[in-house]
């Protein structure tokens, strides 16, 4: 299963409330995506030594990158106001590969059991 979310982004509004996220089927699914913040408000140039370090830090992912690729510059402008669609998907970092569409589904199912949110 394919999960789209379409993100609402406004830097007007406090931190916690800049990102808005819906479901595919319209669903506010903001808190639900929660675990997607920090990487949305840094890919718009707020807070971007956020994925610095997730690229550096992951090896996997940092093997695939070149030299210039993983010291790119930090963004000079910061997005005021967007609205992104965009497609939640699974990597496995063990494999380096991006796992099944259903694999979304299956990793929720095992975090809501534990009481945490994907």
């Amino acid at each position: 299963m394919l999960h789209r979310m379409q993100i609402h982004f406004n830097s007007a509004f406090s931190s916690d409330r800049q990102i808005t996220v819906f479901s595919k089927s319209k669903r506010n699914s903001t808190i639900d995506r929660q675990g997607t913040w920090r990487i949305i408000a840094s890919a718009l140039g707020h807070d971007p030594s956020f994925l610095h370090t997730v690229f550096s830090s992951s090896s996997s992912i940092s093997s695939s990158l070149s030299l210039e690729e993983r010291q790119a510059p930090t963004p000079q402008t910061k997005v005021q106001n967007c609205i992104v669609e965009a497609e939640l998907l699974v990597y496995n970092e063990a494999q380096s590969r991006i796992e099944e569409f259903g694999s979304v589904r299956e990793l929720q199912d095992a975090e809501h059991s534990s009481d945490k949110r994907v």
